[in-house]
């Protein structure tokens, strides 16, 4: 909406971006022994994703990711679904090849929020912004093996 000065339109504008790729990901972690899992915390598998997007200048991105089968979750590692039969294992996203798992928190734009993490800032129009996130299984504690999987949303904050 125009606010209007004496007689002059000013637009004010926010910056925003767009999605550019795919907008949702199936990742195969694979099949592992459970002897790989050798204590707590050891990681095994890894899948890769990138996410496009496409930004206007000035645009600051920033992103929260979600663990849809708890949304309460603020640790860094993805609850398995319902349907999971395997126990002991969770999955961690990293990004950008980031050591640290991503932390999750509430699915929402706001911009003072828990675990939310910067991307880049775009510095012209359409710029074009990757988010490369990796995924691995982790272990949680006593494995049982079975099928594990995790639903997880990342929401993208422009500010």
């Amino acid at each position: 909406m125009p606010i209007l000065t004496y007689g002059d339109d000013i637009i004010v504008t926010t910056p925003s971006c767009e999605v550019a790729s795919d907008k949702e990901f199936t990742l195969d972690l694979g099949e592992h022994n459970m002897n790989e899992f050798s204590a707590v915390g050891q990681t095994v598998g890894k899948a890769d994703m990138q996410i496009n997007l496409k930004c206007k200048n000035g645009t600051v991105v920033s992103a929260v990711m979600t663990d849809q089968s708890n949304p309460g979750n603020t640790s860094d590692t993805l609850s398995l679904t319902e349907s999971s039969t395997a126990k002991g294992i969770g999955i961690q996203f990293f990004n950008d090849n980031n050591a640290n798992p991503i932390k999750y928190g509430p699915d929402s734009i706001a911009s003072e929020q828990s675990n939310k993490w910067y991307i880049a800032t775009a510095d012209k129009d359409d710029d074009l912004i990757d988010v490369n996130l990796t995924a691995k299984y982790v272990r949680t504690g006593d494995i049982k093996a079975g099928d594990a999987s995790g639903i997880a949303s990342v929401t993208f904050i422009y500010e």
